[in-house]
C-alpha cells in the first residue's frame, strides 16, 4: 500500500511511519518542519505546513491511503485561541479533503476519545452524545462530521479513530501534551511537576504500539460498517496512579505541586472499545507495567544524555 502520513514528524506519526516502512509499504510523510533524526531511509519526507492544502494535496496520488494525524493545539490552548485552532484543524482539513476525496483509497483520521465526549458518566460507546468542554474536542468532532459529509457527497472512504491518551517513547511534550511523558522527563531531570486538581482525574492511557496497530487495522479492514471507533486500553488510571508507577520506576518521589483544576479538564473518560474488536479485529495487547518500563527507559536515555551534555557545555535545557 502507498501511504501518506500527515503529521509524520509527530509522536504518533513517527511510530506509524516506522511501522508502515518496516512492513514494506511506500510511505510519504508530511510535516511542517524538517524530518526526525531517525526517519527510516525508505520514508520520503515532504516539508509542507498543513495550511498549505494545495501543496499537501499534490503529494496524494490516486489509490493512496491517507493518515491524518494533525490535531491542532491542546484542549486548554484551544479554548484560549479557538479561531486559530479552527483554522489549523477544521478549515485546513476541509480544504484538503475537497481536493483528494474522490481519488484516495481511504482516509484514516485520528480523532480524540478523551475530548469528544465531554463530561458523562459510565462507559462510553461511540453512540454516546458528543458534549466537548474544549474547542479542541469540538473541532475533532466537526472534522468527523465533514468527513461523513464528503462520504455522502463524493464517496470518501474514511475511518475516524477516537484515540484515548497515547503514551510511549518519542513523546516530547512540545505542546504540553502527554502527562506521562512530562512526568517521566521530570523524574529523569529531577524537576518539579504540576498536578492539576487533586490527582484523581482518570484517563485511559494507551501505549503507542497499540495505537499504531489500531490505525493500521483501520486502514486495511475491507469493511467499515460504523466509520467511528473508540481506541483505548480498556481501563482508566488516575494521575496519582501514574505518578506512583513512575516513582516506582525511578526509585524516587516526584516533586509535585498541586494546583486548582482547569475548567476544560474532564474528570473521567471511560471508553467502550468493543466495536473496534468486532469490526476491526483489533484489541490492545500491551501490558501497562511493561509499556511504562520501556517508555521510562527511553526517557532515561534521551534526557540523561542531554543533561550530561548540558553540564559539559554549560548550557541549560
Amino acid at each position: 500500500m502507498a501511504a501518506i502520513v500527515l503529521g509524520g514528524g509527530g509522536f504518533i506519526g513517527q511510530h506509524l511511519c516506522a511501522s508502515l516502512a518496516q512492513a514494506g509499504h511506500e510511505v510519504r510523510a508530511i510535516g511542517r518542519s524538517g524530518p526526525p533524526a531517525d526517519l527510516p531511509p525508505n520514508v520520503s519526507w515532504h516539508q509542507v505546513d498543513f495550511t498549505q492544502t494545495e501543496q499537501v494535496a499534490d503529494q496524494v496520488g490516486s489509490g493512496d491511503i491517507v493518515f491524518h494525524l494533525i490535531g491542532g493545539s491542546t484542549p486548554h490552548a484551544s479554548n484560549l485561541a479557538p479561531t486559530a485552532d479552527i483554522t489549523q484543524t477544521v478549515v485546513s482539513t476541509i480544504n484538503f479533503v475537497a481536493r483528494i476525496a474522490s481519488r484516495v483509497r481511504r482516509l484514516v483520521f485520528v480523532s480524540s476519545g478523551g475530548t469528544v465526549y465531554g463530561i458523562q458518566p459510565g462507559i462510553l460507546a461511540e453512540t454516546a452524545p458528543s458534549q466537548p468542554t474544549s474547542a479542541y474536542g469540538i473541532n475533532k468532532r466537526t472534522v468527523e462530521m465533514y468527513l461523513d459529509l464528503y462520504r455522502h457527497l463524493h464517496g470518501l472512504d474514511y475511518c475516524a479513530l477516537r484515540v484515548a491518551n497515547p503514551f510511549g517513547p518519542k513523546q516530547l511534550n512540545r505542546h504540553q501534551q502527554g502527562v506521562i511523558g512530562a512526568f517521566m522527563r521530570a523524574a529523569v531531570e529531577n524537576t518539579p511537576v504540576t498536578v492539576w486538581g487533586d490527582g484523581g482525574i482518570e484517563r485511559d492511557f494507551i501505549y503507542i504500539d497499540d495505537v499504531v496497530s489500531a490505525i493500521v487495522a483501520a486502514a486495511g479492514s475491507p469493511n467499515l460498517p460504523s466509520r467511528i471507533y473508540n481506541i483505548g486500553s480498556g481501563r482508566c488510571r488516575s494521575i496519582l496512579e501514574v505518578i506512583t508507577t513512575i516513582e516506582g520506576l525511578s526509585g524516587a518521589p516526584l516533586r509535585k505541586t498541586f494546583t486548582p483544576g482547569r475548567i476544560e479538564d474532564v474528570p473521567s473518560v471511560r471508553l467502550d472499545i468493543s466495536l473496534a474488536a468486532r469490526e476491526l479485529d483489533w484489541q490492545p495487547r500491551c501490558d501497562w507495567q511493561a509499556a511504562m518500563e520501556q517508555t521510562f527507559e527511553w526517557y532515561q536515555h534521551e534526557y540523561s544524555g542531554q543533561r550530561q551534555a548540558c553540564r559539559t557545555t554549560g548550557k541549560s535545557t
